[in-house]
């Protein structure tokens, strides 16, 4: 389930392959939009839902395929376009970029997919992105929409620089959970990376390089020494810590 941008608006998805749409304006008295929408043949249950941030359109992932809904009428909404389509397993996860216009899905089949959704009826494939070894459970965009994570059943998060989407770039990938990560999100500056495991943890991430430098050097207490640094770098000792 997911709710609108303007809290308004409360989506569900079921198993029995429909989703509905609930008025919670008065959220003791929540009332049905409408009757129940189902997503079509071949859709099977729906398994992750998103609005995007201008809120006109949602999106809903089901066992192979993402169909993308107009919600401005959240009493009369309305399929857009055909079905997503690439997947060959379970969409587990959706995510829209803070712009509305790419949209990324997580599938049981290790990949991660883009699109672009500035066409609401006419969605182009941008790319599609691999490395994950198992499910990718959880998707999610940073606030300036440049970096997508990705928390994935091999115990990893992985994260991308998707600010092309069409030729995205690896920049590595979080390790130090040991079970499955089930969900992954960024804070509202984008500073931090929160992961959620199987293994009963929340981990933190810290993404600013300046702060990790400090926080390396702290440690360490400038403990780089030039041959240390010769051993290990192949390039000329230039030392990352203030020496005074």
């Amino acid at each position: 389930m997911v709710f609108s941008p303007d809290g308004r608006t409360l989506a569900t998805g079921s198993n029995d392959r429909t989703m509905r749409l609930w008025n919670v304006t008065d959220p003791a008295h929540p009332t049905a939009w409408g009757p129940p929408l189902d997503s079509g043949d071949g859709f099977g249950s729906v398994w992750s839902m998103v609005f995007s941030p201008d809120g006109r359109t949602l999106a809903t992932g089901g066992d192979s395929l993402v169909q993308l809904w107009d919600v401005t009428d959240p009493a009369r909404p309305a399929e857009l376009g055909k079905p997503l389509t690439g997947f060959i397993a379970a969409v587990y996860s959706l995510a829209f970029s803070p712009d509305s216009k790419t949209l990324a899905g997580g599938s049981a089949d290790a990949t991660v997919r883009l699109w672009n959704v500035e066409d609401r009826e006419y969605p182009v494939a941008s790319s599609r992105l691999t490395g994950a070894t198992h499910d990718v459970n959880s998707v999610a965009f940073s606030p300036d929409g440049k970096t997508l994570a990705s928390g994935n059943d091999n115990q990893t998060v992985r994260l991308w620089n998707v600010e092309e989407p069409k030729h995205p770039v690896a920049l590595g990938q979080l390790t130090g959970h040991t079970d499955a990560v089930t969900s992954v999100a960024f804070s509202h500056d984008g500073k931090t990376l929160a992961s959620g495991s199987g293994d009963r943890t929340v981990r933190l991430w810290g993404l600013e390089i300046d702060q990790a430098i400090q926080r390396i050097c702290t440690t360490t207490r400038n403990t780089l020494t030039p041959e240390v640094w010769q051993q290990y770098v192949s390039i000329p000792f230039e030392p990352p810590c203030p020496t005074s």
